[in-house]
């Protein structure tokens, strides 16, 4: 009864490592396709803001 158990954690854990590795693929293929169609004003670096095109800065004289 040991080894059937044995075995039945081996292939158990071997389908696990089997999901994992498919949902971390997709994972990968998703997170691709986000950064392949963002347009020019998509910003996450900047929590979805859109940068300032000019700068209300003053030059010192």
């Amino acid at each position: 009864m040991a080894i059937i158990t044995t075995v039945f954690v081996w292939l158990v854990s071997i389908a696990d490592a089997i999901v994992y590795g498919v949902i971390s693929f997709f994972l990968m293929i998703l997170i691709l396709f986000a950064f392949a169609t963002a347009g020019p004003d998509d910003y996450w670096a900047e929590g979805g803001m859109p940068l300032p095109t000019a700068t209300k800065a003053q030059p010192i004289d």
